[in-house]
């Protein structure tokens, strides 16, 4: 089954979304879910770490001046009890810890956790959560560099996920024009400078005269 890991964020509607047109879902666990956060951070302890009957795997990678090891340890959902039929089809409840060192510089722990509708082992876990981040962290840098989604300050109620949703829009489109030669930043600025660019764009027109 496919796996959907574009949700930000762990929330019923989006888990039963996906289970009911037969897929299967990987989620992370955000700060606002305390109760699932807690949960998840007594049962992945030091004790269950340090069992050889953990569900557990590690890979390390090196390059480019750069170190990282990523250790991986999954649980049966039922281990939640009660709070895991908040989600549909909930299955395995996964964990992943990240060392991560530059050169000469100390290591950076980065912990996070995972629910599933899958039945996946440690390492399955760990491969569907690195494809994840890679995902999440080329979109991050292509919005920032783009469209300088960093710089912008607008806060106010609703806007900011408003606005991401338009970058997302914006920067999808502009992904599938092949009428100007050049990078999503050349593309971003030509479709300020050119009415007719920017029509063609929202139009989904495929050739165009600019």
């Amino acid at each position: 089954m496919p796996y959907n890991d574009r949700c930000h964020g762990v929330s019923d509607q989006n888990s039963k979304k996906i289970v009911d047109k037969g897929g299967d879902y990987l989620l992370p666990v955000k700060g606002n879910q305390s109760r699932l956060q807690k949960a998840l951070d007594t049962i992945f302890s030091i004790t269950r770490l340090e069992s050889k009957e953990t569900e557990a795997y590690t890979k390390s990678e090196k390059g480019h001046g750069r170190e990282e090891t990523r250790h991986c340890m999954v649980a049966d959902a039922s281990e939640i009890g009660d709070l895991a039929f908040e989600w549909s089809g909930l299955k395995t409840l996964g964990y992943v810890v990240s060392f991560r060192a530059e050169k000469g510089e100390a290591s950076v722990a980065t912990i996070k956790f995972y629910i599933s509708s899958a039945e996946l082992d440690a390492k399955s876990l760990l491969t569907a959560a690195r494809a994840h981040w890679s995902v999440e962290n080329n979109l991050h840098w292509q919005l920032d560099v783009s469209m300088n989604e960093d710089a912008c300050r607008i806060r106010q109620k609703n806007s900011t996920e408003n606005l991401a949703t338009v970058r997302h829009v914006a920067l999808n489109l502009l992904k599938t024009d092949g009428s100007f030669k050049g990078g999503i930043k050349r593309k971003h600025k030509q479709a300020n400078r050119s009415d007719s660019y920017r029509e063609a764009i929202v139009s989904g027109l495929s050739l165009i005269s600019v």
